[in-house]
């Protein structure tokens, strides 16, 4: 035979006496190893959980924040997408037919967007109640200035 021959019988030799005497030496199951791996699974699990209870919450409420540079700070977080207002559909001065009608029958009106909520209870300011926003929103939409004019009164605020 070659030397690597003989080297690679050697290795093997070695790994098999080695794996012959660990696998003699344990007799029964070994407590210390196995607690650990449940241990280690316990932590794995719990480290998940906990971070799905905080982290998600948190970064959806971070996605609808928004800030303003007013005296003082004021931080606006938007309501979840099913909680805001349906925002009505202007014609743009065509009359719709019936047929229009009975075709769109069904789509629902989009709903407001985290922007147009955060830049209209900015515009309308803090004391302003949620209520008052929603409803503003819904039949204003993106015109901060008219929905201003409509809450406060031309002029106001």
């Amino acid at each position: 035979m070659s030397a690597p021959t003989k080297d690679a019988e050697a290795v093997y030799d070695a790994v098999a006496s080695a794996w012959n005497d660990a696998a003699d030496a344990s007799t029964g199951i070994q407590w210390l190893p196995l607690a650990a791996l449940a241990g280690g699974a316990i932590s794995a699990v719990l480290c998940i959980l906990v971070y799905k209870a905080t982290v998600t919450p948190l970064g959806k409420c971070l996605a609808r924040s928004s800030c303003f540079l007013q005296c003082p700070v004021v931080v606006v977080v938007a309501p979840e997408p099913e909680m805001r207002p349906y925002l009505q559909q202007h014609g743009g001065g065509r009359s719709k037919s019936s047929f229009a009608v009975q075709r769109q029958r069904g789509v629902p009106p989009p709903r407001a967007t985290v922007s147009q909520w955060n830049k209209m209870r900015a515009a309308l300011g803090p004391k302003v109640p949620d209520k008052h926003v929603y409803e503003l929103l819904q039949k204003h939409g993106d015109d901060v200035r008219g929905a201003s004019d409509d809450f406060y009164g031309p002029g106001g605020y």
